[in-house]
């Protein structure tokens, strides 16, 4: 069993991988709808000790939480911004540690793609497109593969 976050701002995917995560597959599963609600989780699961060991991210979700320059500079991606967010202060390791866990479930990969740049181990990340016609059934391949990796 894994312990899987899910930052997605679309209520009927959110709940579809949360039925899918959570019950078929009996992993133990958060969502955020925002950057602060994602952060809030994050936060709290670390003062209890824990971790999640995969990440889902939709790169267009609810910029609340940010500051005004954030949300100009990163639309439509601000869901990216939170990796920088729980990376702060971690070491290389860590950090290459999170963003390998982290699987983004986005309509914006191109968007991402062309500033792929800005982000030290963006090739760390694992990208699946919501256009594509087996997005789905494909994320939670990648997210049981990843889990399973980590045992």
């Amino acid at each position: 069993m894994g312990r899987i976050l899910i930052i997605e701002d679309d209520g009927a995917i959110a709940n579809k991988l949360l039925e899918k995560l959570s019950k078929k597959n009996r992993h133990s599963v958060k969502c955020a709808y925002s950057y602060a609600s994602a952060v809030g989780l994050w936060n709290e699961a670390e003062k209890e000790g824990e971790k999640f060991n995969c990440i889902i991210i939709d790169l267009n979700i609810s910029p609340n939480g940010l500051e005004e320059d954030e949300i100009d500079n990163y639309f439509p991606i601000h869901g990216i911004l939170f990796l920088n967010k729980i990376c702060k202060d971690k070491t290389p390791e860590n950090i290459r540690g999170i963003w390998n866990s982290t699987i983004v479930f986005s309509a914006y990969i191109d968007r991402l793609k062309e500033r792929k740049g800005e982000f030290d181990n963006f090739n760390l990340l694992e990208l699946v497109s919501k256009q594509e016609n087996v997005a789905l059934s494909n994320l939670l391949n990648i997210v049981n593969e990843k889990l399973k990796n980590k045992k």
